[in-house]
């Protein structure tokens, strides 16, 4: 059997339902973002919504993310003899009717918090701009959720024999999950189905057993209540 190394690199799995919780975040996300970039950009101001703040918004509460972009549009002012800077001229100046852009905001970090609690998988996907176009409204950047679903939930290989051994993986699994599905009473059957992880732990190596020549083959006893 070839034992070399490929040239090309071949997928050999990929984790569907955390690509599926992954998508749906970001998506939603987008929903979000662009509720707050909506908001925004309906106060008329001189500094519009960017990608630039989406990254900020995980390290603000949401009065200290709208200081920080209200005194972005702000540059030090000379009155008479006295200089103004941007935090003065933050604090001096009228504000704009900000209950829709705290609401939008309030309403993403309720989502965000929502979704990351007791999922592992989502704690790890920022809110980052890199995942995101953004113009008057915030879309999903397809090639780059496609590159966090390859690099996260997908494994590779550039090895031959790891592609065969992944294959007799699955048609072992495939067995299992046809067993499980057995319509019986047998002891195998219901601890296959209703017991998996004590199975997978304790007795899935009763599965076979080995023959005078070292072979592995069915353990015909355990079947017997079938």
């Amino acid at each position: 059997m070839n034992t070399q190394p490929t040239t090309q690199k071949i997928l050999l799995s990929t984790d569907k339902q955390k690509i599926g919780y992954a998508r749906g975040f970001i998506y939603s996300l987008a929903r979000y973002l662009s509720n707050l970039c909506i908001e925004w950009n309906a106060l008329n101001l001189e500094t519009k919504f960017t990608d630039v703040d989406i990254d900020q918004i995980e390290k603000h509460n949401p009065d200290s993310w709208v200081k920080v972009k209200l005194m972005s549009g702000l540059k030090i002012e000379q009155i008479g003899t006295v200089r103004l800077s941007p935090e003065k001229l933050y604090e001096i100046m009228e504000k704009p009717d900000l209950n829709g852009v705290y609401g939008a905001f309030n309403d993403l970090i309720d989502f965000i918090k929502k979704e990351r609690s007791g999922n592992h998988v989502l704690n790890a996907i920022p809110c980052n701009s890199l995942f995101f176009h953004v113009s008057d409204q915030v879309t999903v950047n397809e090639e780059r959720l496609a590159q966090l679903e390859s690099d996260n939930f997908s494994r590779y290989t550039t090895s031959s024999n790891q592609v065969l051994a992944f294959q007799f993986l699955e048609k072992i699994a495939e067995s299992l999950n046809n067993m499980k599905d057995l319509k019986s009473s047998g002891s195998l059957t219901n601890q296959i189905s209703q017991r998996p992880i004590d199975f997978i732990n304790h007795k899935i190596e009763r599965l076979v057993v080995i023959d005078e020549q070292g072979k592995y083959v069915p353990n015909a006893e355990l079947v017997s209540d079938y």
